[in-house]
């Protein structure tokens, strides 16, 4: 019986400690500035032929590359060059909750999510899950 009522104290002491310091942590000013994508990897898609081991852009803008900018009044833009000779660029909001990344760019139904896995000064990760083919996006970015 001591044997017991020592291992709940333990627990409980444990998950006491171990919960102690959980705050949502803001990323916000860390998202604040210029982002290129640099590296794609998809995996675990229902369609194995929709793996991508490896996409990596490079030499923007005369190749494919997507940038984000994030302010730090909640505006962004979403920049992408599609081409040598396209180019499209949009605008929109931004919020974080946690790490959690929401973007809303104008004109467009649907607001993006994004788990942040990492991010510091100079470098942010991104992955996305998506539910009809279960495939998860592991983004890279690295701040211009």
């Amino acid at each position: 019986m001591i044997i017991i009522r020592t291992l709940i104290f333990c627990l409980g002491f444990i998950f006491i400690v171990g919960c102690d310091g959980d705050e949502d942590t803001n990323i916000t000013p860390q998202l604040i500035g210029e982002w290129r994508i640099t590296r794609i990897v998809i995996s675990g898609c229902n369609d194995f032929d929709d793996n991508r081991p490896n996409i990596v852009y490079v030499a923007c803008p005369n190749e494919v590359c997507h940038e984000y900018v994030f302010n730090e009044d909640g505006s962004m833009e979403s920049n992408a060059h599609l081409e040598s000779s396209s180019y499209r660029e949009s605008e929109g909001s931004f919020t974080t909750s946690g790490n959690t990344l929401s973007y809303c760019l104008d004109g467009v139904t649907d607001c993006f999510v994004r788990d942040v896995t990492s991010v510091n000064e100079s470098a942010m990760v991104w992955t996305v899950v998506s539910e009809t083919s279960g495939c998860t996006s592991v983004i890279s970015l690295t701040k211009l």
